[in-house]
């Protein structure tokens, strides 16, 4: 009885694991630098020494702020969905009306608690890099 009793803990915490998947954008991130290139083909970059931003992800939804040297510029909230493409963003609210209501598909490439960030935006190519802040 003392087996079966084990065997059956073992099989439901080996269920119960199973069925919480990990969401690996899940947490807060640290923006650290981006490099945007415009439909002309010029691009711009931002590093976090003049331009702030944070972004958090939770159960499937995200907010972005930013900020540049004591300046509030802008934010971004939404929901997002991880798909075998990467990430789905769709914009519910913003600073920049041009985005509510819009999807965009980023890539999800997270090493060492930095995620790269690619994807289009309006037309434009953004890639980011963010440090996560919650290990």
């Amino acid at each position: 009885m003392r087996t079966l009793s084990l065997f059956a803990l073992l099989a439901f915490s080996h269920f119960s694991l199973a069925s919480n998947i990990i969401d690996p954008v899940e947490g807060s991130w640290y923006f650290i630098s981006g490099d945007y290139t415009n439909t002309e083909g010029k691009v711009s970059h931002a590093n976090n020494k003049n331009f702030k931003a944070l972004r958090t992800m939770k159960d499937g939804k995200m907010a972005i702020t930013n900020m540049g040297l004591g300046t509030y510029l802008g934010y971004v909230v939404g929901t997002y969905q991880i798909t075998d493409a990467g990430i789905v963003e769709t914009i519910t609210d913003s600073s920049n009306k041009n985005l509510i209501g819009k999807s965009f598909t980023f890539n999800k490439t997270i090493k060492h608690g930095h995620w790269l960030h690619e994807g289009q935006v309006l037309g434009n190519y953004e890639q980011e890099v963010w440090k996560r802040l919650d290990f």
